[in-house]
């Protein structure tokens, strides 16, 4: 009789003995079919660090005019400041990277965790020049004009 793998390993535990290698207690039965635990997820740094910059942006565009409630005034204040945060954020990381700062540093850890979700997309359409990453300086310019566009779309709502 010829026996695959699988079957001799059906025959051996229809016997009643335990597959070779196996410890005696692997048929235990707080062993069999034990559900996996499902760990509770934290969100992650990177959310949180967006979650308090817009929160942030939202309370300061309507905190700029006295808590003055006009939609497309609120949006635009909130897009300007927002996009003044993050072109700060982007400078000082490119500062950061010329200057040894090492890469535990919280405030480096923040940044990046600010700034990677503008850059990373455009790292992959914007080649590096020799040792020189352009992408800093694009996005810089996009987030310069993003206030621009969005003052041109909302202002004939006012």
């Amino acid at each position: 009789m010829h026996l695959t793998p699988g079957c001799f390993q059906r025959y051996c535990l229809r016997k009643g003995g335990t597959l070779m290698g196996s410890p005696w207690w692997y048929d235990s039965y707080w062993e069999k079919n034990k559900p996996a635990k499902r760990r509770a997820r934290l969100p992650g740094r990177r959310f949180i660090v967006w979650t308090i910059l817009l929160l942030s942006s939202a309370f300061i565009g309507l905190a700029q005019n006295g808590f003055d409630f006009s939609a497309a005034g609120w949006i635009r204040r909130s897009v300007d400041f927002m996009c003044g945060a993050l072109s700060a954020a982007i400078i000082v990381r490119a500062i950061f990277s010329w200057v040894m700062v090492g890469g535990y540093n919280i405030l480096v850890r923040l940044l990046d965790d600010a700034t990677e979700p503008i850059l990373w997309p455009l790292r992959r359409v914007i080649p590096l020049i020799g040792r020189f990453d352009l992408t800093p300086v694009v996005a810089i310019i996009i987030l310069g004009l993003t206030p621009y566009i969005v003052s041109l779309v909302l202002s004939p709502l006012n």
